[in-house]
């Protein structure tokens, strides 16, 4: 294992790092996300614990949903002067899902308890299949 004894200089450097994805704000981590289909629709639960609902926004566009938020950091307003450790991620964060199968886009709902946001929309009734006679 490497000699880690000067690593409080590299965590002071660390702290705040973020990843640049061209967006007007940088993504710095990803909730965790469950994705699955039930009979009737398809379902996204996402961690969301610590984050305020006004945060949070829910976008559907052209069979993907795209999730977007702000954790803040308890001690934001604190300065603190140096962490002795930092688990928790914090900062902007979004995540994109393409659907696996068609929804009804007006179906698409997001609820938020517990610090899940449960995202939910209808799939779409497949076209019954038509036999066509050749003449």
């Amino acid at each position: 294992m490497a000699n880690l004894g000067r690593s409080g200089s590299l965590q002071r450097q660390l702290v705040g790092f973020t990843i640049r994805t061209g967006l007007e704000k940088s993504c710095s981590w990803e909730p965790a996300a469950d994705v699955f289909i039930t009979d009737k629709r398809v379902v996204i639960i996402l961690e969301a614990p610590g984050i305020s609902v006004r945060d949070l926004d829910v976008t559907y566009e052209a069979g993907t949903i795209r999730v977007r938020g702000y954790r803040k950091h308890p001690a934001e307003n604190l300065s603190p002067r140096s962490f002795v450790r930092m688990e928790i991620p914090y900062g902007f964060f979004e995540r994109s899902f393409e659907l696996p199968v068609r929804c009804v886009p007006d179906s698409v709902e997001a609820t938020y308890k517990d610090g899940l946001v449960v995202i939910e929309a209808v799939l779409c009734r497949s076209d019954p299949v038509k036999e066509i006679p050749i003449r």
